[in-house]
C-alpha cells in the first residue's frame, strides 16, 4: 500500500512554495498519465517560482495523509476541502 516509501522515497514530485514553505494544507493532488504526482493547496500559482520539486518523502513529512493516495492510478486526481476531511478521487478528463 505505501509504495511511496517502499518503491522510491526519493521520487520527485511537484508542489507549491505555499505547501513547502508556508505549510498550507494539501487539498488537490494530481497523478498524471506519465506517473508524475502534483500536490497543491488552495493558492493560485502564477509564477514559475511558485512551483517546487521535492522528494515524496519530504512531502510525506509535511502531510502523512497523502499516504492514503498511494493506490490512486494515473489519470486521476484527489481533492478535499480541509486537511481533516476524506479525499474524493475522480478520473481526469482527457
Amino acid at each position: 500500500m505505501f509504495w511511496f516509501l517502499k518503491k522510491d522515497k526519493n521520487k520527485a514530485v511537484i508542489t507549491s512554495r505555499y505547501v513547502l514553505f508556508d505549510k498550507t494544507p494539501i487539498l488537490y493532488v494530481i497523478h498524471n498519465k506519465d506517473g508524475m504526482w502534483e500536490f497543491y493547496g488552495k493558492e493560485e500559482l502564477e509564477r514559475d517560482d511558485d512551483y517546487k520539486v521535492i522528494s515524496i518523502e519530504e512531502l510525506i513529512n509535511l502531510d502523512l495523509r497523502i499516504l492514503e493516495l498511494s493506490l490512486v492510478p494515473p489519470c486521476c486526481f484527489a481533492t478535499r476541502n480541509a486537511k481533516s476531511e476524506a479525499w474524493e478521487i475522480k478520473k481526469l478528463v482527457q
